[in-house]
Order: C-alpha cells, then structure tokens, then sequence
C-alpha cells in the first residue's frame, strides 16, 4: 500500500446542545476532516477535534501535527495498517 493522498480540510461543527464549562460554554467545535486514499483507491475519513480546556494540544497544534504526520506517510512507499498508525503516533507526540 502506498499513500496517494492525504487531505486535510477545516471543519466547524455546531453542537446540537453547548457544552457548559468552568470557562463557559462551547457551542461549536472546530478543527479539521482529514481524507486519506491509497493507489488502490482505498479510502478512509477522520476527524480532529480538539476540545479547549480538555485536552493537552491546542488546535493550532493539531493541525501542525496532522501535516507532519502526512507529509511523513506521503514519503513512505509500502505500509501496512499497524506502519502507518506508528508513524502517525510518532509525528504526533
């Protein structure tokens, strides 16, 4: 399997009912869809949705941390599933 593309697009998800916190409350979540297809075709969907105050990564970090992570699986010529999410989790911490 070779990764063929990988896109990572912003999305803004409205919550049904905000989320009532110390701090306020959260009525949308932000951050980004990701799409990754390899060359047979395969294709698969994620999401990231950092959730402030909960969470140990800002949204500016996730979304620098998806970028490495793809830039890396984009070098790589032949990965199985278990090669890939190691090499995700690698550029990620």
């Amino acid at each position: 399997m070779r990764i063929a593309s990988l896109r990572i697009a912003p999305l803004r998800l409205p919550l049904v009912s905000p989320l009532a916190t110390a701090h306020g409350a959260i009525a949308v979540r932000d951050g980004w869809l990701v799409a990754i297809e390899d060359d047979a075709g395969v294709r698969g969907w994620g999401e990231a949705l950092p959730l402030p105050g909960f969470g140990l990564e800002s949204a500016a970090q996730a979304e620098l941390a998806l970028a490495r992570a793809g830039r890396s699986l984009r070098r790589q010529r032949a990965l199985g599933l278990a090669d890939a999410l190691a090499i995700a989790a690698a550029e990620t911490r």
